[in-house]
């Protein structure tokens, strides 16, 4: 997953900001229900090859996550200093 430079639009308002970090959070809770699935797959792979590719699935999930939470932490931090 790429990193996001974007920032947020000078003109967003609170709505505008709260609707993308819930959006950002409906994402984060899918991709960790997947990972919750994919765990249990890894664990009852029966052959190897589908154990390498749950595992790799595993990482890019995880690693997905762990940037959409730097993102989100980063709309969150530039909109709450914005507003003070």
């Amino acid at each position: 997953m790429k990193p996001h430079n974007k920032k947020l639009k000078p003109d967003a308002d609170t709505g505008e900001v709260a609707f993308i970090l819930a959006e950002i959070d409906n994402i984060i809770a899918s991709i960790t229900g997947r990972i919750q699935r994919r765990r249990q797959d890894f664990r009852m792979a029966v052959d190897f090859d589908d154990a390498i590719q749950a595992s790799s699935d595993l990482e890019t999930m995880t690693s997905a996550v762990d940037e959409l939470s730097g993102y989100r932490a980063r709309v969150a931090q530039e909109h709450r200093q914005r507003c003070h």
